[in-house]
């Protein structure tokens, strides 16, 4: 769907101020899914300040030994996310936090599983509706480590990343212009169904959130850089071009890092198309 709040196309203003839809200077209208044309409660230009300077707060080391182990930490807790019914981004931001907590704090690896559940109880507290934020007790008995131990560890955890418990996670700045549209009227797409592709465009780019998370190699790119890759790297999946638009330029105020993308599709060419 294209935004139809013409009288919102004041010169200088960048979004719409009924329904949040990217203005670009081109001309050329973002198409959009239905659920996103509903009405605007915060500012775009707001949320996405407030995302870039959090994400200042990602800090993953290299070298540390807990890498050997990233992996199949993030397969576990997807599983354990999913099974206690979490939004995906809250994996996302659990495993974010993880990552910067193992990156600093000195703990034995048997102790891994307690950080990973306890990121998870944390994310929950940002990202999940209150009554369905998870404690302690919802997380320990998928875990041998005692009950007072996980306690230790949450503060342990907190201390490790300043107490900043939100995280600005690719997820996150990939949900925000996906929102504000990041396919437009002026591509060319292959399809007749334009909405279709829009839709597609979001599935592909989260199944490429997905798909990074668990390499490491990702982590010296932005949380933004990444999600810019995802929408790119779906757009390259379904044919449409230009791969990267004048528009897409204009609303992220940046250029494409096209070594994070061939990367990216990469990877999954070689996992899918062999």
């Amino acid at each position: 769907m294209i935004c139809t709040h013409s009288k919102n196309y004041h010169k200088g203003i960048k979004f719409c101020t009924v329904c949040g839809a990217f203005l670009s200077s081109s001309g050329s209208k973002t198409i959009r899914e239905q659920e996103f044309l509903s009405e605007l409660h915060f500012s775009p230009k707001d949320v996405l300040n407030e995302l870039r300077d959090l994400q200042r707060f990602n800090r993953f080391s290299m070298s540390s030994p807990y890498l050997l182990y990233r992996k199949v930490l993030i397969e576990w807790i997807f599983e354990i996310g999913e099974s206690l019914n979490v939004k995906v981004l809250t994996i996302h931001s659990a495993i974010y936090i993880m990552d910067t907590s193992l990156s600093t704090i000195d703990i034995p690896v048997v102790q891994y599983q307690g950080v990973a559940l306890i990121s998870l109880v944390i994310a929950s507290k940002c990202e999940e509706l209150i009554d369905d934020a998870l404690e302690i007790k919802d997380i320990a008995r998928f875990t041998k480590i005692p009950y007072n131990r996980l306690k230790q560890i949450e503060l342990e955890v907190l201390d490790s990343i300043d107490w900043r418990a939100h995280r600005a996670t690719p997820l996150h700045f990939l949900e925000f212009y996906i929102s504000v549209g990041c396919v437009f009227d002026s591509d060319t797409i292959k399809t007749k169904d334009k909405s279709k592709a829009v839709r597609n465009v979001r599935k592909y780019s989260q199944f490429f959130a997905d798909l990074c998370l668990q390499e490491s190699s990702f982590l010296v790119y932005s949380a933004e850089e990444l999600a810019l890759s995802f929408i790119a790297s779906g757009r390259k999946v379904l044919n449409i071009e230009p791969l990267w638009s004048s528009e897409l330029t204009e609303l992220t105020q940046t250029n494409l890092n096209l070594e994070c993308c061939e990367k990216m599709y990469s990877l999954y060419s070689q996992q899918f198309l062999g």
